[in-house]
């Protein structure tokens, strides 16, 4: 069994970046729990949404409500394992014997968005040109 400061040392930039979208993930249901008051701070959490990964719903709406919550929470599970694979190659092109691998690792609070963006925009282009909706 790897124990999680094992894994820290051997894939540090994939424990950093999955910490950071976990954290990203966390902040809609947080928001949430703010009822009908709460800080405007709250309502900038909420809309972490448009960024991932509800224009992805968006695009998939052909087949899932772009609204449900489990269409939501099935995404945000997609998208962790694009992130963890990702950085994981990465992290193997510059792991922590190559002397830029530590660098990375401050990069690993932007470093997990790249692939969920790009993975965004290939689906939106694919179903753009399929000819289904892609928007509300």
């Amino acid at each position: 069994m790897v124990l999680p400061t094992q894994l820290a040392r051997k894939s540090p930039l994939v424990v950093a970046a999955a910490s950071w979208y976990l954290l990203f993930c966390l902040l809609l249901p947080i928001s949430a729990l703010r009822g009908d008051e709460g800080p405007e701070i709250l309502d900038v959490l909420m809309m972490r949404a448009y960024f991932w990964p509800y224009p992805l719903a968006l695009s998939l709406q052909h087949w899932f409500s772009a609204d449900s919550g489990f269409s939501i929470l099935m995404l945000e599970v997609l998208g962790l394992a694009l992130v963890l694979v990702c950085t994981a190659m990465v992290q193997r092109l510059f792991g922590p014997g190559n002397p830029k691998g530590w660098r990375l690792l401050a990069w690993s609070v932007w470093i997990w968005y790249p692939p969920l963006l790009l993975l965004q925009a290939v689906v939106w282009g694919v179903m753009l040109a399929l000819g289904y909706p892609v928007g509300e």
